[in-house]
């Protein structure tokens, strides 16, 4: 196995996350100038598969969050700030089910979907981050005026404004024990990285009412009869 510059190699079979944690460690007593612990696998020449031509399935990475200072609802119904969660806390999810914390996720941004809704909360996340609507999981880039955000305890809102912003700062999301799908920011249902990272959840698209269909033949119609005339 071959380390980032600075990184020692470590193995093991059974403690993956905790040769990560020493690897990280040692590097930055090495090198105290390193500010993230990143590790990164190029090979491994340690694991010998009995089929020399076994390949490695295409990862998929996505960055989901909530901007810092987002308030999370917590299981005695206070709510607390993302970034100010520990390990083992406990959540509500989108059920008011209490969900023990058993992953953060932090990461930098520097442009957020705002989501302002009609009764005055509001949500600043990541393009790829899950939002839960009547019509079920979104990611916030799938959004429109038109939606309508699941909150909680209960029922939906109306979106008032939803727009691109720019603005450089952290990120956050969680994982919930027994892969957890939601939680509550800002009174508003949204995604946990389960979720974000089940491509099977979102729509690929949506279809049309019979109302909405019947108005699209009309305007063919429509255009179809000025271009005769013309």
């Amino acid at each position: 196995m071959e380390c980032q510059t600075g990184y020692q190699p470590f193995y093991s079979k059974n403690n993956c996350k905790a040769d990560f944690e020493s690897c990280c460690k040692a590097a930055k007593q090495k090198n105290p100038n390193i500010k993230r612990d990143v590790c990164i696998v190029v090979n491994s020449s340690q694991i010998k598969a009995a089929d020399p031509t076994l390949t490695i399935e295409p990862i998929s990475i996505r960055w989901g969050c909530v901007k810092q200072g987002t308030k999370v609802l917590m299981a005695d119904d206070k709510e607390c700030p993302i970034e100010k969660i520990h390990l083992h806390d406990v959540v509500k999810n989108g059920e008011g089910l209490p969900k023990k914390v058993c992953g953060i996720y932090k990461g930098f941004e520097e442009a957020f979907v705002t989501v302002k809704m009609e009764q005055g909360d509001s949500l600043q996340m990541t393009a790829s981050h899950p939002v839960m609507t009547e019509e079920g999981w979104k990611r916030a880039s799938q959004l429109c005026a038109a939606d309508k955000f699941c909150t909680y305890p209960s029922g939906s809102g109306n979106i008032k404004e939803l727009y691109l912003e720019e603005e450089e700062t952290e990120v956050y999301n969680l994982e919930l024990e027994g892969k957890g799908t939601s939680f509550v920011t800002n009174g508003m249902i949204t995604g946990t990285l389960e979720t974000q990272n089940n491509s099977a959840l979102y729509k690929r698209g949506q279809e049309l009412s019979a109302k909405a269909r019947q108005l699209q033949d009309e305007i063919k119609d429509f255009m179809a009869s000025i271009s005769e005339r013309a």
